[in-house]
């Protein structure tokens, strides 16, 4: 599944989305690479792809986009886990 970590910027007044977190993450997939990249209006990339790794155990990863993006505008997420 995904979660979304939103924060309420007072300055823009809208709640902006600072990670994703990646959770049901199968033990196969602990240490493997991903590639998560959010999506906009039209399925255009929204943001800048965000790459990393799976942590070694567990079952959930937490990714911290590199800007935040304002909440409204996330309509999907495209995720790959790949070695």
């Amino acid at each position: 599944g995904v979660t979304y970590t939103n924060v309420y910027d007072a300055t823009t007044g809208v709640y902006d989305t600072s990670a994703v977190q990646l959770t049901g993450i199968a033990p196969a997939c602990n240490s493997l690479k991903y590639q998560v990249q959010l999506k906009g209006t039209g399925g255009a990339a929204l943001g800048a792809e965000v790459t990393g790794t799976i942590p070694a155990s567990g079952t959930t990863a937490t990714v911290t986009l590199a800007a935040a993006q304002p909440a409204a505008s996330i309509l999907g997420i495209s995720v790959v886990i790949y070695s």
